[in-house]
């Protein structure tokens, strides 16, 4: 099994949602991964001369013959663009439990406001990434042995930005005390605070 020699990642999930470009191979490798119970699909309006639902059609037959299909494949077209796609899936997954986002393949704009909804809801972004020398040059594709399905890091939690805006909106209430104990500890001492944060990426912040 892929899941032992470290292609594919440890997490399952109940929901797997998939930013639906012209590539399919990723599309597959990721619900093949993650084990859904439900397979969401955001679709662009058109893909070439085809429709976009019939495209999702398309790639939902696909997804079914995998060794482990999930029980059900749902979809929706939209207009891509940022905030459509972020409208999409706060309508459509923002009840639901055990969400991961993959964002192989997309639009750049479909693919914006799928990570600012991720970033936003704590909801774990997937993206199906590849070795330089797997990659075939003829096909315009990697090859499925050298691809790698793993979660990004979380931005707002990777860069403390959810602390940095409570750190702003404490001093614009004057509440001067708790914003610094946000930045530098109870104790003073910076550890695991939005201060030891920014001295981590910006070195010269001093």
């Amino acid at each position: 099994h892929a899941r032992k020699n470290n292609k594919l990642p440890d997490e399952t999930c109940d929901t797997l949602v998939l930013l639906v470009g012209f590539s399919i191979e990723p599309l597959l490798q990721a619900a093949y991964a993650y084990e859904p119970t439900k397979v969401f699909l955001v679709l662009n309006q058109r893909y070439g001369q085809k429709p976009g639902k019939n495209w999702g059609k398309m790639v939902a037959r696909l997804i079914i013959k995998l060794p482990e299909p999930p029980e059900t494949v749902e979809q929706v077209v939209i207009q891509a663009g940022p905030q459509q796609v972020f409208q999409a899936l706060l309508d459509q997954v923002r009840e639901s439990e055990g969400v991961i986002i993959d964002i192989t393949g997309a639009k750049k704009n479909m693919v914006a406001g799928a990570f600012l909804y991720a970033a936003l809801a704590n909801v774990p972004v997937s993206y199906v990434d590849f070795a330089d020398d797997a990659y075939d040059p003829e096909r315009g594709k990697p090859y499925g042995y050298g691809c790698d399905i793993g979660a990004l890091d979380n931005p707002y939690e990777k860069f403390a930005l959810r602390d940095w805006e409570r750190v702003r909106q404490l001093y614009h209430r004057y509440k001067f005390r708790d914003a610094r104990r946000l930045l530098v500890g109870e104790d003073g001492k910076t550890s695991n605070t939005v201060l030891a944060t920014m001295r981590e990426y910006l070195p010269n912040s001093e």
